[in-house]
């Protein structure tokens, strides 16, 4: 059976606010990103009254559609921008905790080439003197033990 163990100091929530503003970037460029419009060129226009009234409005509504368009294009430049930004800032990130390396012979206060036994009875020590029961520090005595484990 595969055991997982959890790593305080991984530091993988940045790249979890990545990956959910990324694929929520995706979606709204799909939908925001102005679709083109067929013209319909017929050639020949009418020069009636109702006519010319009817193209004058088409071509005020022409105006603010391309307004509109350069105004989804910022906005979509803009949270693109930010995308990057929280990329760059993701990478940057130092490590939440010990920023050095775990190593449980350190936390025991023993030689690498330590046996079974002297790792034992070292831990036995210091869980008698670091126990949350007899007076000791518990973040202290959770080091030692994960070190045991280990």
């Amino acid at each position: 059976m595969v055991q997982i163990e959890f790593d305080e100091g991984t530091g993988t929530f940045p790249y979890f606010i990545v990956l959910l503003y990324g694929i929520f970037l995706l979606v709204i460029t799909y939908f925001l990103w102005p679709k083109s419009k067929k013209r319909d060129d017929r050639g020949s226009e009418c020069q009636c009254g109702p006519c010319c009234q009817k193209r004058n409005k088409v071509e005020k509504g022409q105006a603010i559609d391309k307004l509109l368009k350069i105004i989804r294009y910022l906005v979509l430049l803009v949270c693109w921008l930010f995308l990057f930004w929280l990329i760059y800032w993701a990478v940057t990130q130092e490590p939440v905790g010990e920023s050095e390396e775990w190593d449980p012979f350190k936390t025991l206060g023993i030689d690498r080439g330590a046996t079974v036994s002297q790792i034992k009875k070292q831990y036995k020590l210091l869980s008698m003197t670091h126990h949350p029961d007899k007076g000791g520090d518990p973040e202290v005595f959770t080091k030692i033990a994960k070190a045991y484990e280990a």
